[in-house]
């Protein structure tokens, strides 16, 4: 499993994202659309929800799965006012425990590498 644990914060630039919203909140509603319903790929908020600069742990079952939520991270983050300033690699040991984790199960691919042709 690959992890990516990335530090979010306000984009300055952008307009889009509320003064007294919570940048927690508009970045976890942009993992959610990147990953897209997408079988593998789970995240974790490490940091409490008012932080301004929350961090969060993306899980991915594969590559596969991290190059879906590569391509598209990048523009929902545009429309959601956030931005990523860090970003982190590292492995998952196995022992992550699951009800710790976001998850998304959908039965719309089923590899868990989120490649549906290998799906036997």
């Amino acid at each position: 499993m690959l992890v990516r644990v990335y530090t979010f914060e306000r984009d300055a630039q952008a307009d889009t994202l509320p003064a007294d919203a919570r940048v927690s909140t508009a970045a976890i509603g942009a993992l959610i659309a990147a990953i897209n319903e997408r079988f593998g790929i789970q995240f974790e908020e490490l940091t409490e929800p008012d932080n301004h600069r929350p961090v969060i742990a993306v899980l991915f079952a594969g590559p596969v799965c991290r190059h879906h939520f590569d391509g598209l991270i990048e523009a929902t983050l545009k429309l959601s006012g956030v931005r990523i300033c860090s970003t982190q690699e590292m492995e998952a040991h196995p022992t992550t425990h699951p009800a710790a984790v976001h998850s998304n199960t959908s039965p719309a691919n089923d590899s868990p590498d989120g490649d549906a042709s290998r799906a036997a």
